[in-house]
């Protein structure tokens, strides 16, 4: 999506993170005076948009990585948004991974790139305890993963112990995973389109501060939790690892979110639903 005024927000922020004025950018581009900077950096009505080599040559200069580099082409226009998948596409790639998600002892969400709740599996009502029929909205409300963690409507939030680092650390994955796509409309669209909830806006904001350091001084070890800390119904404190699986025909598009057992204690407590989900009803435990 061409925006100019984006392209030179990011690209002022670049050449101010290297202390440098815009003298400095001028002559590292073997630019003849400050002319060229100004027309990237605060572009009116009339400023052309620059070609591929131009930004190339930004990136280059400012050492930008990669997604950078392609997110500085995404503002110039000579990039193409993500193809969203189809609603036929989402019914298939739903109907393949719903076997492999119900025969799962493991709450499993499966979501989109824009973390959009495409299904989940029984596993998910069993540990967290959810109503069948709220869950079965989740899709057709066009719900996303920030919504389930930030709304407490959802009964989703209330569960976790740590949500605040639970929180930071889906924040910060969702950026990951696309960073290619920060030029995108719906991805621009944040954190304006979350604000209502508090501190959301601050926390995309701490989080961005993160990610914009050089990749190579990133140190996610301290803001991504091991562990997801949840409450069980009888007051055990239960732990899941929070890992994320490619679906290999939607790869890139949707991915399953998958909450594993970290300690003895919850494996043995989610075998116990497993078991209870087995049983007929005539033979289910007294309560």
């Amino acid at each position: 999506m061409l925006d100019l005024a984006a392209l030179g927000e990011m690209i002022r922020a670049a050449r101010l993170r290297r202390g440098w004025r815009p003298i400095d950018f001028a002559l590292a581009m073997r630019w003849s005076g400050t002319a060229p900077v100004y027309r990237l950096e605060r572009p009116g009505p009339d400023t052309p948009r620059p070609n591929p080599d131009t930004i190339n040559m930004v990136a280059q200069v400012l050492e930008l990585d990669y997604a950078d580099r392609m997110t500085l082409l995404g503002f110039a226009g000579h990039l193409l948004d993500t193809e969203p998948l189809s609603a036929q596409e989402e019914a298939q790639l739903i109907d393949w991974t719903r076997p492999m998600m119900e025969t799962s002892e493991a709450p499993m969400i499966l979501f989109d790139y824009r973390d959009r709740i495409l299904a989940v599996n029984h596993a998910v009502l069993r540990s967290f305890d959810l109503d069948p029929d709220i869950v079965n909205s989740w899709q057709s409300a066009g719900l996303t993963a920030f919504d389930l963690l930030w709304d407490e409507r959802h009964g989703f939030r209330s569960h976790f112990l740590n949500v605040a680092e639970v929180a930071r650390s889906q924040m910060l994955r969702f950026k990951l995973d696309n960073r290619l796509r920060r030029h995108e409309a719906w991805y621009r669209a944040y954190p304006a389109r979350a604000a209502h909830f508090p501190g959301f806006t601050e926390r995309w904001d701490e989080t961005e501060r993160i990610l914009e350091q050089p990749v190579a001084e990133w140190d996610l070890s301290g803001v991504m939790p091991r562990s997801n800390d949840v409450m069980g119904p009888g007051g055990q404190i239960l732990r899941f690892d929070a890992s994320r699986r490619e679906v290999p025909a939607g790869y890139g598009l949707v991915a399953l979110g998958v909450y594993l057992p970290r300690d003895d204690i919850t494996k043995r407590w989610m075998m116990e639903l497993g078991r209870h989900a087995e049983e007929p009803p005539g033979n289910a435990p007294p309560t």
